[in-house]
């Protein structure tokens, strides 16, 4: 009967209210970010097949009735595996980065547009070096980089990264086996949004 205790349950009842409406807020935007926002990739109606990426195969599944686009990537270029190479630097430091190998089409596949420069196109010979026979240790494909990769290689603007040439060293099979050839210069041709397949607790790295 006490009009104190009435006016501090009231209070508290109050305050409980809007402590759970501030937490439902919070739970909901995080949801939401691990939802979409974290992931940065479109991946709705596509499927994620584990296979070397054969020819034959390749067109078989371009064959199919529904399908609109193909495209083969190492896992690496996701963000959900690590395979770190390294750059040289301008000021000759050596840079670590990830690299993942991707198709022509496979950002679009994703709705991954460039922030500056372009995409990977077969219109372009040196975005297609991979393609070719000579390619095992002589010759090194264009790249395109995250955003987190343009800014250790010093750019603040994407847009500078493009047309500029790094040495960097990736990995060649040869027949021998697997190699790693000295490092040959390659030259930016885009930068992406840093965007990522893996959780939302690691960091995203720069990779090329």
């Amino acid at each position: 009967g006490s009009t104190r205790v009435r006016q501090i349950l009231v209070v508290g009842q109050f305050a409980t209210l809007i402590g759970l409406i501030v937490m439902t807020g919070t739970i909901s935007r995080q949801t939401s970010f691990a939802l979409h926002d974290a992931l940065r990739l479109d991946t709705s109606q596509v499927i994620r097949i584990f296979s070397p990426c054969r020819s034959a195969f390749r067109q078989e599944v371009e064959r199919l009735p529904g399908v609109k686009a193909v495209s083969c990537g190492a896992i690496a270029a996701l963000g959900v595996a690590n395979n770190k190479t390294v750059i040289l630097h301008r000021d000759q430091t050596i840079k670590t980065v990830n690299e993942g190998v991707v198709d022509v089409g496979s950002f679009e596949l994703h709705g991954v547009r460039p922030i500056a420069g372009r995409s990977f196109s077969r219109a372009y010979g040196e975005d297609m070096v991979l393609d070719r026979p000579d390619a095992g240790r002589t010759l090194q494909p264009s790249i395109i980089l995250n955003q987190s990769g343009a800014r250790v290689l010093g750019f603040a603007n994407p847009a500078d990264a493009v047309g500029q040439s790094f040495v960097w060293t990736r990995w060649a099979q040869t027949g021998n086996g697997p190699d790693i050839p000295a490092g040959q210069p390659s030259r930016i041709v885009g930068v992406v949004p840093d965007f990522t397949l893996g959780s939302i607790r690691t960091a995203i790295v720069p990779a090329l």
